[in-house]
């Protein structure tokens, strides 16, 4: 059995005779005292778990307000209706004598069964916040963690020897042929290392300037590429205050010219986009590729999939596939 289950029902045994003699101050026969304690503490377990499993993930972390208030008020009205049934139906088959150490009444009866259910309901409600509340403390550490680890990931991965020697290589050969062209890449390499370096140390960026980022980086590796290559980035640049995870989309574009194919007699082609649609943000990157060419794709692909479940869970959508001699990747963010 699982060790939470294992735990979960340990607490509620606990549980059960903490109330046992909370039950004994106004229940005198000891008979009576295990039949009140059992349907009391069973009532408090299904109000707690229906709150903490339903009620709360799927009604109050979904903004329905309205909807958990009422489901709320409704459950706790009604189970406490139904336990009142089943004691009065002891009562009138005289199952049990029942015998209390004070009055009461079928009025009073009902208004201890309703704080009982709302005392479980309660607990349920904290014990689920406190839970969220946890998670999402050690989702936001493993978040900050993730993102040093990617970041220098990516720093050791480009702002390497091979990578500048590539590059500065590449602006060399175009001093010969345009100054004007050299200046232009000099720049676009320098936009590239400040991004790097200093643009992303915030956990969001704003959406143009990661376009903007991916950009220069795809206008730098046209540089590298033969004329037998087609290479299209298509972006819109109507974006405003929209802000995205740094750095999340470059390992996809660097996997298709890392592996984009090098055939003469078929086009090479490497097809990316970033566009806007409503809230979303739809990025796709399309490279053709050799099989025997397409082996690891490394960590930086494994990384950013860590990285969008943990800043982004249940708000995207990434979708991965090779066939007919194309890599495709597809990625949907609720921003």
């Amino acid at each position: 059995m699982n060790k939470k289950v294992l735990i979960q029902i340990a607490i509620w045994i606990a549980f059960f005779f903490f109330w046992y003699q909370i039950v004994y101050v106004y229940v005198d026969n000891i008979g009576n005292r295990l039949l009140f304690t059992f349907l009391d503490v069973f009532l408090i377990i299904v109000l707690f778990y229906f709150v903490y499993s339903f009620a709360v993930p799927r009604l109050l972390l979904k903004k329905r307000r309205v909807s958990f208030a009422i489901t709320l008020i409704a459950v706790i009205a009604l189970s406490s209706i139904a336990l009142i049934w089943v004691m009065k139906a002891i009562l009138q088959l005289d199952i049990f004598r029942i015998e209390f150490r004070m009055s009461w009444n079928l009025t009073s009866l009902y208004n201890n069964r309703f704080a009982i259910a709302l005392f479980g309901a309660i607990a349920g409600f904290v014990s689920k916040l406190s839970m969220e509340w946890m998670q999402a403390k050690k989702r936001i550490r493993e978040v900050e963690l993730e993102k040093t680890k990617a970041e220098l990931e990516y720093l050791k991965n480009q702002v390497n020897p091979h990578f500048l020697f590539n590059v500065l290589n590449t602006i060399y050969f175009q001093l010969d042929e345009s100054t004007d062209a050299a200046r232009n890449s000099l720049l676009k390499f320098s936009d590239i290392l400040r991004y790097q370096l200093y643009d992303c140390n915030d956990d969001y960026v704003p959406v143009i300037n990661e376009i903007n980022y991916l950009n220069n980086y795809i206008k730098i590796q046209k540089l590298r590429k033969e004329k037998n290559y087609i290479i299209d980035f298509v972006f819109d640049k109507n974006w405003s205050t929209e802000k995205i995870a740094p750095l999340l989309l470059i390992p996809f574009v660097e996997n298709a010219f890392k592996y984009v194919s090098d055939s003469h007699t078929h086009e090479n082609i490497i097809k990316i986009s970033a566009l806007k649609k409503g809230k979303s943000f739809h990025f796709s990157c399309i490279n053709t590729f050799d099989e025997t060419n397409l082996k690891d794709t490394g960590l930086g692909i494994t990384n950013t999939k860590r990285r969008l479940e943990l800043i982004y869970p249940g708000r995207h959508n990434l979708l991965i596939n090779t066939s007919h001699l194309f890599f495709t990747v597809q990625l949907t963010i609720e921003l």
